[in-house]
């Protein structure tokens, strides 16, 4: 007796074990994901002065049908924040485009410009006068939008940074171990998914607005958000105390940190909300009249964080930024060589100048690289703030990375040599004038356009000057012969 079945038969049992498997080994083999970038809200609560007392006397879960009967209707026009209507049509469009990705990722800025004077003009008692009411006020405002995100993406982790707006007390003045902080970390962590440990990260949040924690769905990769508003030019700790170092603080933690992930074998994505390197719009007129380009960020932070990315440059793989609302890039070079780079989103609100805009990513799930982005945008924000022929908003696909550029995938390497082409490839120079401001009015001219490429692939002022003359600018003035030189060096 035949022992074995034939060979028919085993090609039968062969073919219908592969087809009940092939999903699965599909699965396993598949490890390409998608994450949301989405910035800048600015969210205004302010926008319909009438309804301002019956927001500060209701729970924020009724916000959204107070807001929805704000007057004019339709969305705020360029030049001021979110108002509800952008906030809603926002949220919407991207929970169409990615209903799950893996993870969010919200480089800052929750809340609109000039939060206080807002709110001043409205309530009957001023922040300082009444300052619970004020809190109060503020606190609903961050829980409403927590609520606006987990109502879309209820089973998504919602992972921030807090911007220069984000604070009790003003612009760029987050107070370290401030009631702000406790606050937005209590009605924030439910949003931050099962793989976070929340007592250590309320123990950092509340410290400084920065934490950790291992990126969804990702192996071997692990999320640094860091509060760089304490980095900050324009930092100012007027709530808090003399004696606080909050930046150096911050910089000793995250020093430990990527010890701890070298150490454990990790790749590390940074979150931020201001980016490292150069701020393009401020270098742009100071340029011009023949003075040094304006920083992001302090000279001693942006040293000790460019000698961390130097000792860990085998560990910090990527980063994310916000702040200047333009869909921007950042590249720091070790030795010359691209090295790290950050991408900067752009932002829903459209206060100065931009389209709203958010951003799609491919990334490889095992290694960590980023493959490609798309850009989405608002298509139909009309100057007088309403959509157009009262149609509601229209989002559509802006572009596509790699196939507007002609590179390969989105790296430290491809942005500079991205950035290259920007002087000298007529095609990379439409493509980066329109992108930038979201297909809005471009920002620069064949003026200014090198500072703003020259942005892209510096850090530090003196690298800027080589980029921009080709020739390094003096670190001081030449010596001067006999009494003179006497009297400058004193």
């Amino acid at each position: 007796m035949n022992r074995y079945p034939q060979n028919g038969t085993i090609r039968v049992v062969t073919l219908a074990m592969v087809v009940c498997l092939f999903p699965v080994l599909l699965r396993a083999d598949d490890n390409s994901g998608r994450f949301l970038l989405v910035s800048d809200i600015h969210f205004d609560p302010f926008y319909d002065g009438t309804l301002f007392e019956r927001l500060a006397r209701e729970p924020a879960e009724k916000w959204a049908d107070i807001l929805a009967t704000s007057q004019p209707s339709g969305f705020n026009s360029p030049g001021t924040d979110s108002n509800y209507a952008l906030l809603k049509s926002s949220l919407d469009a991207v929970r169409r485009t990615i209903p799950e990705p893996d993870f969010i990722l919200y480089p800052g800025d929750f809340m609109a410009h000039g939060w206080q004077s807002r709110y001043d003009a409205l309530a009957k008692q001023s922040h300082l006068d009444n300052p619970r009411a004020y809190r109060e006020f503020t606190t609903k405002a961050i829980r409403f939008l927590a609520g606006q995100f987990h109502k879309r993406y209820p089973h998504t982790p919602v992972l921030p940074t807090l911007g220069n707006d984000d604070s009790y007390c003003g612009d760029y003045m987050i107070e370290p171990e401030g009631s702000f902080l406790e606050m937005f970390a209590a009605e924030w962590t439910a949003l931050l998914g099962p793989q976070v440990d929340r007592q250590v990260f309320g123990k950092t949040f509340r410290a400084g607005g920065f934490y950790t924690l291992p990126l969804p769905g990702m192996k071997r990769h692990r999320l640094i958000v860091l509060n760089s508003v304490f980095f900050s030019i324009k930092y100012n700790n007027a709530c808090g105390k003399s004696a606080q170092t909050p930046a150096l603080d911050q910089l000793r933690w995250f020093a430990r940190t990527l010890s701890r992930a070298q150490a454990a074998g990790q790749q590390v994505w940074l979150l931020m909300h201001i980016p490292p390197g150069l701020n393009s719009y401020s270098s742009s007129s100071n340029v011009q009249k023949g003075r040094a380009a304006v920083t992001f960020w302090q000279p001693t932070t942006t040293s000790r964080f460019l000698q961390l990315v130097k000792q860990y440059r085998t560990t910090i793989q990527t980063a994310f930024a916000g702040h200047t609302h333009m869909d921007d890039f950042r590249v720091i070079r070790l030795d010359g060589e691209p090295t790290l780079l950050s991408k900067i989103a752009p932002a829903i609100s459209p206060i100065f100048g931009n389209n709203p805009g958010y951003q799609i990513f491919q990334h490889d799930r095992q290694e960590g690289v980023l493959r490609n982005y798309q850009t989405h945008y608002l298509t139909n924000l009309s100057a007088d703030g309403r959509p157009t022929l009262g149609i509601a908003g229209r989002w559509a696909l802006e572009y596509d990375f790699r196939k507007a550029y002609g590179l390969a995938r989105l790296s430290a390497r491809t942005v500079a040599s991205l950035a290259r082409s920007i002087g000298t490839d007529p095609a990379t120079v439409a493509n980066y004038t329109k992108f930038y401001s979201v297909s809005s009015d471009p920002a620069f001219d064949s003026e200014t356009i090198d500072v703003y490429r020259c942005a892209v692939p510096s850090v530090t002022p003196a690298e800027f000057q080589t980029c921009y003359s080709g020739v390094p600018k003096p670190r001081a003035p030449p010596p001067l012969a006999g009494r003179k030189a006497a009297v400058a060096d004193k």
